[in-house]
């Protein structure tokens, strides 16, 4: 079995295909292959010149450079085009309540300087 797409690959230097936990994925050249299937998942962007990334050790997350990406989500494997366009909403809708959120503390902290 052959997990590599010319096509696809990112060609990093110091490339290693690294296994998940459960050896049911593989993450080689910035490419997420299922296994069992032998079918690419997703292709990552690069992020530095050398090494792709690792499955952090509980294999819920890959580290790539100072990227982690949670492959929780369960619609990852079914359509990986699903579950970005969900996260990049959920991390849209994190960053417009974070926002929000220190709105709300520069405006107490200003009232707060006030009362002083």
């Amino acid at each position: 079995m052959k997990l590599y797409d010319a096509e696809k690959a990112n060609n990093y230097k110091a490339n290693r295909a690294i296994f998940n936990p459960t050896d049911d994925l593989v993450l080689n050249d910035g490419v997420l292959w299922d296994v069992r299937s032998a079918q690419a998942i997703h292709k990552f962007d690069k992020f530095n010149q050398y090494v792709s990334g690792v499955f952090h050790p509980v294999g819920h997350e890959i580290i790539i450079n100072s990227e982690i990406v949670s492959l929780i989500l369960p619609s990852l494997r079914r359509d990986s085009s699903q579950y970005f366009i969900r996260l990049v909403l959920l991390v849209s809708l994190l960053d417009l309540l974070l926002k929000k959120f220190q709105a709300i503390c520069h405006c107490i902290r200003l009232l707060f300087d006030l009362e002083v």
